[in-house]
């Protein structure tokens, strides 16, 4: 099989190589100060944080007449002040596209990552959402996946608040297995380093056929494999395809279909069939109307998984007010179906005003929605959620650019359990930044940021933090040929 892809490879690329080609060799380097006042986002006994990153890069770009090819390498060295360790991430990238024949192209990518990490003491074994407060993502992102399957990929913006009022009873009704691997993450025993790597290929046609009139098709291949994280060691494949139809200059149509399968080493697979479709009407030129519709399906090999399926559907007005002022609206619902937990549904609703200035630009946008869930007493309240946000950016000068952004989110949530119990967050975040770009290659960034959150959940504290972003960065090319 390697050798097979090794030589699909060569066949693909040497053509290109041996063409009349511009060469372009680059080098960059960036160093940061990340600092943090509130680390673990506690109301008494703050700790604050401090992390130096250098990300040295070194890219090889090859242009011809009909094709690129890009070779990038990018460690990260990371330095934590607070608890002493040294972290590092390797990352290769290879990029390849080649213009085919007048209507068809090929890109072929590959990206892989090899991630060196110090274990840390995460706190007294046992106490696990204090433990689980205190790791990293990338052990979050394991642990959720281990005992909250149903989340798919987790999102702590929206997820951390419930994994952490739940974490405790997933622990103790999981099963052994389950258990010792959550364990191990968040208690190991051995002190050292947790070692692993990803690594993804991605092989995909495109074919356009007509004006507005696009098929593309390809395949991609994930894999992690484990050095000593504790980390599951899955492949995934990943075959998929869209197309895209413009029927005249009001109508047309887009449809992407995607098969996941995850095979995992040591524990169960699983699979999942996502699908999209969305029409597009151009009422004037001015005036989009469009009708989107999403299903999901998602299969656990685990006879005691929750396999489930989603439905989203939903109906946006894009309109421009002159060629400065742009307006995007959505309104939608969505249906979730499990085998084994009660079904959820939801409505949302979001709308964005933006504007382009002479030398900037600013919007506004205001979302919300609710969702419920079917339990012994029909269907009751399961979560409820507003957002507001606003943001400006502007050119200073020919050099110095402004930024400013703010957020306000409210969240209510439900439990599912008889007493009902509600909890509300509300969120605020406030930033600003400030970029210098000098002598063509520098550049330097500083970046504030305030944040308050307050709680009635249990889990959580109420807390405030200030955080500071500084970088600076230094990019030129090396040779020309």
């Amino acid at each position: 099989m390697k050798k097979i892809y090794l030589g699909c490879l060569v066949f693909l690329v040497l053509p290109a190589l041996a063409a009349a080609r511009q060469n372009v060799l680059n080098g960059s380097l960036s160093v940061s100060e990340d600092y943090d006042s509130n680390r673990y986002e506690t109301e008494k006994d703050q700790v604050d944080y401090l992390q130096t990153t250098v990300t040295p890069s070194l890219s090889l770009l090859s242009s011809g007449i009909h094709d690129s090819v890009e070779l990038t390498y990018a460690p990260e060295f990371i330095y934590d002040h607070d608890r002493d360790t040294n972290d590092i991430i390797h990352d290769v990238t290879f990029n390849f596209d080649r213009q085919l024949s007048s209507g068809w192209s090929m890109s072929l990518n590959n990206s892989f990552s090899y991630l060196d990490f110090d274990k840390v003491d995460l706190g007294t074994p046992g106490d696990i959402v204090s433990q689980f407060i205190r790791a990293d993502n990338y052990v979050q992102d394991e642990v959720v996946r281990i005992l909250f399957p149903e989340l798919g990929e987790y999102d702590p913006q929206t997820d951390y608040t419930y994994v952490l009022s739940e974490l405790e009873e997933r622990q103790n009704v999981a099963s052994p297995d389950e258990q010792a691997r959550v364990n191990s993450l968040l208690a190991p025993d051995d002190p050292g380093r947790r070692r692993h790597y990803t690594n993804e290929v991605s092989l995909d046609f495109t074919w356009e056929f007509g004006p507005e009139r696009v098929f593309s098709f390809g395949y991609s291949l994930e894999t992690l494999k484990d050095k000593s994280a504790g980390m599951a060691e899955y492949t995934t494949h990943n075959p998929h395809f869209s197309l895209g139809y413009a029927f005249n200059q009001q109508w047309s149509f887009d449809f992407t279909y995607e098969f996941n399968w995850w095979d995992y080493d040591l524990v169960e697979d699983e699979s999942s069939h996502d699908t999209e479709f969305r029409l597009n009407f151009n009422l004037t030129p001015h005036d989009l109307l469009y009708w989107s519709y999403n299903f999901s399906y998602t299969d656990y090999d685990d006879a005691a998984a929750d396999d489930f399926n989603s439905q989203n559907s939903g109906i946006g007005w894009e309109h421009d007010f002159g060629s400065q002022v742009h307006l995007t609206t959505y309104l939608g619902g969505s249906y979730e179906h499990r085998d084994i937990a009660g079904d959820e549904r939801g409505y949302e609703a979001n709308g964005r005003l933006t504007r382009e200035l002479q030398r900037g630009s600013c919007y506004f946008g205001i979302e919300g929605g609710f969702d419920e869930f079917s339990g012994s007493r029909g269907w009751d309240d399961l979560r409820e959620y507003y957002t507001l946000d606003a943001g400006f950016n502007y050119e200073l000068s020919e050099d110095i650019s402004f930024d400013a952004q703010f957020v306000y989110e409210r969240n209510i949530s439900w439990t599912r359990a008889i007493e009902h119990t509600e909890t509300t967050d509300n969120d605020y975040d406030a930033g600003m930044g400030l970029t210098y770009a000098f002598r063509h290659w520098y550049s330097v960034s500083l970046r504030y940021a305030y944040h308050v959150f307050n709680t009635d959940a249990s889990v959580r504290d109420d807390y405030n933090d200030h955080q500071v972003f500084l970088q600076f960065s230094v990019a030129r090319d090396i040779l020309h040929w």
